[in-house]
């Protein structure tokens, strides 16, 4: 019977010394964003995180950007943000500036219709700025090489019109 306890405790001892250890292990979530950013980095894609305003509140997402090629001309700024719902007032389906004062230009209209129709449900967000296209991605359903494939397609696209 004195074995019995004796091993009990020696397990119980293990498991006090164990236990802590395993809790700092990065989740299998983290390790497979860490993964895909680092993907992403040797895509030369920038990752910034971002908090985006939606209807139902706040939320913090990702965005994937690659640089636009240089140019003189200044470029104008803005962002297009899925919303939960279709609206007259939006500036596609469900897609709507996310300030309204900082529109694309009339000449990019079209393109970014046909853009928004083709995105994939885990893209909530595309930001063009001075520098960079980007979009706003949830990080799942897609790969890196899916999104690098997508961004320099929708680049090439915007730059020139």
């Amino acid at each position: 019977m004195d074995n019995y306890w004796t091993i009990i405790l020696i397990i119980g001892a293990i498991a006090l010394a164990v236990g802590p250890v395993m809790m700092l292990q990065p989740s299998q979530r983290s390790r497979r964003l860490s993964e895909l950013r680092q993907a992403a980095a040797q895509l030369s894609i920038r990752i910034r995180l971002s908090t985006i305003t939606l209807p139902l509140g706040k939320k913090e997402v990702a965005v994937y950007s690659l640089s636009l090629p240089t140019s003189d001309t200044v470029r104008s700024q803005w962002a297009l943000i899925k919303q939960d719902y279709t609206h007259g007032a939006n500036f596609h389906n469900e897609w709507a500036w996310e300030n309204p004062k900082q529109a694309a230009p009339d000449f990019q209209h079209a393109t970014l219709r046909e853009i928004l129709a083709s995105l994939d449900s885990s893209i909530v967000g595309i930001e063009m700025t001075q520098n960079t296209l980007g979009v706003y991605w949830h990080e799942k359903s897609l790969t890196i090489e899916q999104i690098n494939q997508l961004l320099t397609a929708y680049r090439d696209k915007l730059a020139s019109t």
